[in-house]
């Protein structure tokens, strides 16, 4: 029979536990790689949302060039400002849309 001793057994257990020191350093590991990686992920959100708004913006030119040469008109691409400030009185768009432009008398 293989019986162990127990105090083979106690030192066993007592090896396979972290200590204090080991722990705080992980968590020092931990803490620098995420101080790290976060004005990382903060720069690619703001440059895929640049990226998806310019995506959106050429299929609205797209779709306004096929309209134009599909009317036979000349047509205009209305892009709003960022913030309304035109006066309650005057048009104002608040999405990217196509106009036809015409002569006025």
């Amino acid at each position: 029979m293989n019986a162990t001793k127990p105090s083979q057994t106690t030192a066993t257990a007592q090896n396979r536990r972290f200590t204090l020191a080991e722990m705080m350093v992980v968590v020092g590991i931990i803490a620098v790689v995420v101080g790290i990686s976060i004005p990382t992920v903060r720069k690619m959100r703001a440059e895929s949302s640049v990226r998806a708004g310019t995506r959106v913006l050429a299929a609205q030119i797209r779709l306004t060039r096929q309209f134009a040469i599909s009317q036979r008109r000349t047509v205009a691409l209305l892009v709003p400002a960022d913030e309304v400030t035109a006066p309650p009185d005057e048009l104002c768009y608040v999405a990217v849309k196509p106009a036809i432009v015409t002569a006025q008398p």
